[in-house]
C-alpha cells in the first residue's frame, strides 16, 4: 500500500491525476486534511482517508498497512511546518512503513536566503535519521510561480519582478508531478536524493527574451522595488510568513542559488522536462 498525502493540493492532485492515467488504483490510499474533497478519486477506485499532520490517530490510521509514504510538502509557517512532518514521522515510525518519498526543495541549506529551507534541510535530516528508505525530490522552482507576472508582461510589455540578475530553472507543476509518479512506482532505490532541475537557468532577462520570440512583440524588463513587491502580495491576502518566504526566494535567485542544472529529471521523466515556452504559449 502507497499513502499520500495532501491530495487535495494543487501538486496532490496533479500527481493523483497522472497515478489514474498510468495505474490501477488498488495499492493507493490517498488521503487529505479533508478526505470529503477525494470524492472524484474515490469514486475512480481509490482508497481515500484523513490524514491530518495534527491529529496523530488520523495518521496513524491513515498508514495501517502501508510500505510507502509520499509526504507532499504544504504551507505553513516554518515552526509549525517542521513540527508536523517530525508528528508524521513518529507515526510512521510505529506503522510499517519502510520507505519515504519526500518533495523537497532546492537547495535546503543553512546558508539559503529562501526561508522554508530550514523546513526541507529539518526534514530531510530527519527522514535520513530514520533509518527507513527513502526518495528525496529536490524540486525546482514552479514555472507556475511567475504566471501572473508573464500575464503581466503579456498584457502591457514589461516582466517586472524583484529578482534580475540572478539565473534559475523552473518545471511545469505536471511534469514534477509526472516525475514524482515514477520516483513514487517505478524507482525506488535505497536512499536516493534527486535534485532536480529544469533544462536551462535563465534570468529574467533570458525569460523576457524568449516571450518576445514566443509572442513575436518586444518585452522589457524592470527590477520591481522589494517593498511594492510586498505591498502587492499583501493585496492579494497572503499570510505575512508566505509573503517573507516569497522575498526570500527571490533573493535566493539573485544569490544564483537555484542556477544548477542537471539531468536527474530527465532520468525520472523519460525525457526532457518542457521548457518554459510551454507555459508563455498558453497566453497566445
Amino acid at each position: 500500500m502507497i499513502v499520500i498525502t495532501g491530495v487535495s493540493g494543487d501538486l496532490g492532485k496533479r500527481i493523483a491525476d497522472q497515478l489514474a492515467k498510468i495505474a490501477s488504483p488498488t495499492g493507493f490510499r490517498l488521503t487529505s486534511r479533508t478526505p470529503a474533497k477525494l470524492a472524484h478519486y474515490q469514486a475512480l477506485g481509490f482508497e481515500t482517508a484523513a490524514f491530518n499532520f495534527d491529529d496523530a490517530n488520523s495518521m496513524d490510521s491513515a498508514l495501517a498497512g502501508a510500505e510507502t509514504l509520499l509526504i507532499i510538502s504544504g504551507d505553513a509557517p516554518n515552526d509549525v511546518r517542521i513540527r508536523q512532518h517530525r508528528a508524521a514521522l513518529e507515526s510512521v515510525k510505529k506503522s510499517g512503513v519502510k520507505r519515504i518519498v519526500y518533495t523537497s526543495f532546492a537547495n535546503p541549506s543553512a546558508e539559503s536566503l529562501f526561508p522554508f529551507a530550514d523546513i526541507h534541510r529539518d526534514t530531510e535530516t530527519a527522514i535520513a535519521e530514520s533509518g527507513l528508505n527513502y526518495t528525496i525530490l529536490r524540486n525546482p522552482m514552479y514555472a507556475e510561480n511567475i504566471a501572473g507576472a508573464l500575464q503581466h508582461a503579456f498584457e502591457t510589455g514589461e516582466l517586472s519582478l524583484p529578482s534580475v540578475q540572478g539565473r534559475g530553472t523552473y518545471m511545469l507543476k505536471d511534469d514534477i508531478a509526472a516525475l514524482t509518479v515514477n520516483a513514487l512506482i517505478k524507482a525506488p532505490g535505497d536512499k536516493t536524493t534527486h535534485v532536480l532541475t529544469g533544462s536551462k537557468a535563465l534570468t529574467l532577462s533570458d525569460i523576457a527574451d524568449e516571450a518576445s520570440r514566443v509572442w513575436a512583440k518586444p518585452i522589457r524588463v524592470s527590477k520591481m522595488p522589494m517593498d511594492v513587491f510586498k505591498q502587492m502580495l499583501e493585496g492579494f491576502g497572503l499570510p505575512e510568513y508566505l509573503i517573507q518566504a516569497l522575498e526570500g526566494m527571490h533573493h535566493a535567485i539573485d544569490a544564483d542559488e537555484y542556477a544548477e542544472v542537471n539531468g536527474e529529471a530527465v532520468k525520472l521523466l523519460g525525457r526532457e522536462p518542457l521548457a518554459i515556452e510551454a507555459i508563455l504559449n498558453q497566453f497566445n
